[in-house]
């Protein structure tokens, strides 16, 4: 299929409520720069756990993972302390008086093609697939899901599902 995994490394700041509001209509946000310079950076979200965090992530450097043995021990690995540092660094200069009560480190992964276009379309009768999106899911995640329910159906065009 010709994708290639690489793991990453996604930081968490849970937010109290003043910063929540203060945040509130914040967008997603990919920002430009030179590779490690360039997060995205999701808006406050609440979690299942009750918090509500502010995600972003963004690796200076690619990571491969060539085997199945190679994401069980990246998952493993709690993920890039230096990566999350530097993230760090990089949200509190992109957010005037950020605030955050807690960061959480997260191990992440992303797959890259060779297309330029997400891998979209069934690979059963009952399982379909959306991925491949280039380090660009996060922001999109609800319309990939929409467009995996639509090829689940048999309802995504060809031009969406090369």
């Amino acid at each position: 299929m010709g994708f290639t995994v690489y793991g990453r490394t996604a930081a968490l700041f849970r937010l109290g409520a003043a910063e929540v509001q203060r945040l509130a209509g914040m967008p997603s946000m990919r920002c430009i720069g030179p590779k490690g310079q360039n997060p995205y950076i999701l808006p406050p979200i609440a979690y299942p756990d009750g918090q509500t965090w502010l995600k972003l992530g963004g690796d200076p450097v690619d990571i491969p993972l060539e085997s199945e043995a190679d994401i069980k021990d990246w998952f493993k690995s709690g993920g890039s302390i230096d990566v999350a540092d530097g993230l760090q660094t990089q949200i509190l200069d992109r957010i005037r008086d950020f605030n955050f009560e807690e960061r959480r480190v997260v191990p992440c992964m992303t797959t890259f093609g060779d297309t330029g276009l997400p891998r979209i379309g069934p690979l059963s009768k009952r399982v379909s697939v959306a991925f491949g999106c280039y380090g660009k899911s996060a922001k999109c995640s609800d319309e990939l899901g929409r467009l995996g329910g639509m090829a689940l159906l048999g309802e995504v065009r060809a031009e969406l599902a090369p």
